[in-house]
């Protein structure tokens, strides 16, 4: 048996069809809009990507350990 991956894109498409009960064109267009406003970003492939988080001002890694 063969897994087919899925990515992030498609598991957060499912999941809006699945909890929210929208079809893939709503669920597609709520995607596109979380993107907009900066919600959730993906990659080229689909692929969900972090941010890095600033450092605090004034805060080195030295004075953190």
């Amino acid at each position: 048996m063969q897994k087919e991956e899925q990515s992030s894109r498609q598991m957060v498409m499912c999941h809006l069809v699945a909890i929210l009960g929208v079809d893939i064109e709503k669920a597609t267009q709520l995607i596109d809009e979380m993107e907009q406003v900066g919600l959730i970003r993906f990659d080229e492939f689909g692929n969900g990507v972090t941010r890095s988080t600033p450092k605090a001002v004034g805060i080195t890694d030295k004075s953190v350990a």
